[in-house]
């Protein structure tokens, strides 16, 4: 299940969007699609752990619904990289997230996935930030047919990880009912 939410997450990084971050961050595209390939992992793997722990679910929900985070950002990423508010916001956003995930562990993660991937470690943090402030719940919604979960436990049995997937699940469609609403 993991690795089918990396597939699906990495799929929405294509080489054109790639090239735009490594523009942003001053650095050479292959060295960036290193540092993604390491990051989302992590992301991934946090955003778990943190949902995990008794009321880190809803501390993620309060974050992502006061950073108002455009989850369709990709779609438009080349203008939110031009510099201006747009990209502030999206840095401020993507930090606020990391250091709620993270905690006092964020910069070395930035600086660790900076080292293996030749990057610097601003760059680093920077791109970990900006992965962080994306996220793709409508489309995961869509392609794993979210909706239809009714949160009975039984992937928490057969997940080699113990990955507490349910409150994953139930973070995703109330993120998903909130924006239907709206």
């Amino acid at each position: 299940m993991v690795q089918n939410i990396l597939a699906l997450l990495k799929d929405q990084l294509d080489d054109n969007l790639i090239g735009k971050i490594a523009g942003f961050l001053g650095e050479n595209k292959s060295g960036v699609t290193s540092a993604v390939g390491s990051a989302l992992p992590a992301l991934l793997l946090g955003l778990m752990k943190k949902g995990s722990e008794p009321g880190g679910a809803e501390g993620l929900m309060k974050i992502l619904q006061e950073g108002k985070h455009d989850s369709g950002i990709l779609d438009n990423l080349g203008s939110v990289l031009g510099g201006g508010s747009a990209t502030t916001n999206l840095l401020s956003s993507g930090k606020n997230l990391l250091g709620s995930i993270f905690g006092d562990k964020a910069g070395g993660l930035g600086d660790l996935i900076a080292s293996a991937s030749g990057m610097s470690k601003n760059s680093g943090s920077s791109l970990l930030g900006m992965l962080a402030a994306k996220r793709e719940y409508e489309l995961m919604g869509s392609a794993y047919h979210l909706g239809d979960c009714f949160e009975c436990g039984c992937c928490s049995y057969i997940c080699p990880s113990n990955i507490p997937l349910v409150q994953q699940f139930r973070v995703a469609k109330q993120v998903l009912r909130e924006r239907s609403a709206a």
